[in-house]
């Protein structure tokens, strides 16, 4: 029997983020079972040196994905590169005699219609939550070109699709610090910061752009400061290229409030794992829903207890009152008085705190789903054989 080849590809940012890990671990994970994996992104980052750490076959291609704009200059511009993008995966599916492929989120859709044109089993994971005529134009690319459609949460299933939909089915990604290398680094924070042993602190990690909310933090600190002197927000992540500003207001915002002392930036860390450990707890603070956001499953994995934004996917990672605790998006007074009362009830954080890692590992079992997502594969694989001999 040949081996099944899958094509992989995704039109990624000049920052790796949750989805550059989210392929990667499915790579190497179907790697291991024996597929043979071809993994096309459109830009080298520092992603391209995990798999090849792992000999996993990367190839660069300045591929496009769907963009909005307004200027018919741009547009004309896209559509040419829209199309040639497409000429080139499918010419690549027909040279490596691709069986399968697997398009990493909801506007890498170029993927899904060259393996439409090419007669391949098209596979769409969806990681993003769009709204209105947007969302309504793609899901109906999404259905129209792909074969199975991963949504990696509920909540974002249920906001983006519409229950008939049965192409649709939720796929959750999985934590592996190890294998992702953000359990390498150690380092010790109150030392870096001079910060005394009993100081609390709060941590929150994301990269730096509006929708995730760092602002909302900020807002909710300065109430918490007022009430609990003796804790520091820490603000780990780095800036999204052509989205520096928002560091220069957030900046702004905490000398505006006289919080220089109280709030510090780290910048993008390599150490992600172990701040989580040194951590009293952390914030997840994004103002859209946030689909199934790695960093809340991260803390979780690392024993740290998380205060998250109730959407999209952050309900189904946080257990209510045992692992977490959920407040509206965007309201910072809400968020304030839930940092407060973890602060206040240190034997109810321990309490928590005792029980994150098993609950987020029982959860998101990376033998479970990749085991799901093989059968995904296989079934797909199936349908096509069966229709063929027909």
């Amino acid at each position: 029997m040949s081996i099944t080849k899958i094509l992989y590809v995704y039109a990624n940012n000049y920052e790796v983020g949750g989805a550059d890990y989210c392929l990667f671990k499915m790579v190497y994970e179907m790697n291991q079972l024996g597929y043979e994996t071809i993994v096309l992104l459109s830009k080298h980052t520092s992603i391209v040196e995990l798999y090849k750490k792992h000999n996993l076959r990367v190839l660069i291609k300045p591929i496009l994905r769907f963009q909005k704009t307004s200027n018919p200059l741009k547009l004309i511009n896209y559509l040419f590169g829209f199309c040639r993008s497409i000429i080139f995966i499918s010419r690549l599916i027909k040279e490596y005699q691709i069986d399968i492929v697997h398009s990493n989120d909801l506007l890498d859709f170029t993927a899904n219609i060259s393996a439409k044109l090419t007669r391949v089993i098209s596979v769409q994971h969806i990681r993003m939550i769009v709204k209105g005529v947007l969302k309504v134009f793609l899901r109906k690319i999404s259905l129209r070109f792909s074969d199975q459609v991963l949504a990696v949460s509920n909540g974002l299933k249920d906001l983006m699709f519409h229950k008939k939909d049965f192409k649709v089915i939720v796929l959750y990604d999985w934590i592996d610090v190890d294998l992702v290398g953000h359990n390498n680094i150690t380092s010790n924070i109150r030392e870096e910061l001079h910060i005394n042993s009993d100081i609390k602190i709060i941590g929150c990690v994301g990269r730096l752009e509006h929708w995730k909310g760092q602002h909302v933090l900020i807002e909710a600190a300065r109430i918490v400061i007022k009430k609990y002197e003796k804790c520091v927000f820490l603000i780990v992540g780095g800036t999204v290229k052509g989205k520096e500003t928002y560091l220069h207001e957030l900046k702004k915002l905490v000398s505006n409030y006289k919080l220089e002392d109280k709030i510090y930036f780290l910048g993008e860390r390599k150490d992600i794992a172990n701040l989580f450990h040194q951590f009293d707890f952390s914030v997840h603070c994004s103002v859209e829903p946030d689909p199934l956001p790695g960093i809340v499953l991260e803390s979780l994995v690392n024993n740290c207890v998380i205060i998250g934004a109730n959407g999209g996917g952050v309900p189904e990672e946080i257990d209510i009152d045992s692992t977490g605790l959920l407040y509206e998006p965007k309201n910072y007074i809400e968020l304030s008085e839930k940092i407060l009362f973890l602060l206040n009830n240190e034997d109810k954080l321990s309490e928590m705190k005792a029980l994150t890692s098993n609950s987020v590992l029982r959860k998101y079992d990376k033998k479970k789903i990749v085991t799901e997502l093989n059968s995904i594969y296989r079934a797909l694989l199936n349908t096509k054989l069966r229709k063929c001999n027909y």
